[in-house]
C-alpha cells in the first residue's frame, strides 16, 4: 500500500465521522415552537450555516425568520462562531466533557456585536476561501489555494457543502 492510500483512507474516515447534535431555541425566544428541540448527525468537517434553516424549519414550523440575525450557543453558555468547522467547534467545547449529544442552543435575536454575520452562502463561501488561504501558507510556506482556479475554488467548496468526499478528493490529492 502507498502512502497516498493511507491518506485517501485516513481523510475519507474524518471525512465521514458526524457528531450527533441537538439544537433547541433559546427559552426567552418569543417564538411559537414547532418542537421543543431537533437531533441531527452532522458532519465534522462541514459548517453549521448550511443546516441552519432546516433546523428553524423543523422547530419553528416554517415560520419566516431572517437568518442573518440567527446565533448559535454551546450549551446555551458560549457563542459558537459559525466560520469553523463544526468539529472544530465541537473540540473546542467539548473536548474534554465528551457527552453526547451535543447541545447546541438557537438565538433569533440580539446579535453579539462579536461575532460575524453570515448574511448568505457566498459570505460562507469567501470566508471559507480565505481560511483555506491561511491554512495553505501556515502547511506549506506559500499559498497554494492562489494556484487553484475560481472553479476549483467552487468545486473544494461544494464538495464540503454537499458531503462529497470524492469530489473533495480530487481537488485536494494535486
Amino acid at each position: 500500500m502507498n502512502p497516498t492510500d493511507d491518506d485517501y483512507e485516513i481523510r475519507r474516515t474524518i471525512w465521514e465521522s458526524r457528531i450527533p447534535v441537538e439544537f433547541s431555541l433559546d427559552s426567552s425566544q418569543p417564538i411559537l415552537r414547532a418542537q421543543q428541540s431537533t437531533f441531527i448527525m452532522l458532519p465534522r468537517i462541514s459548517y453549521f450555516p448550511f443546516y441552519l434553516e432546516e433546523i428553524l424549519q423543523t422547530l419553528t414550523g416554517n415560520v419566516e425568520l431572517d437568518l442573518s440575525n440567527v446565533w448559535l450557543l454551546n450549551n446555551g453558555e458560549e457563542m459558537l462562531r459559525w466560520h469553523y468547522p463544526i468539529g472544530v467547534l465541537y473540540d473546542m467545547y467539548r473536548g474534554a466533557e465528551q457527552s453526547l449529544p451535543w447541545s447546541v442552543t438557537v438565538r433569533l435575536k440580539d446579535f453579539p456585536d462579536d461575532l460575524i454575520r453570515c448574511l448568505s452562502k457566498d459570505t460562507l463561501k469567501f470566508v471559507f476561501i480565505q481560511s483555506l488561504k491561511e491554512a495553505s501558507q501556515i502547511k506549506h510556506k506559500r499559498n497554494i489555494v492562489s494556484t487553484m482556479t475560481k472553479e476549483e475554488h467552487a468545486r473544494i467548496f461544494d464538495s464540503i457543502k454537499n458531503d462529497k468526499f470524492d469530489d473533495f478528493w480530487l481537488i485536494n490529492k494535486n
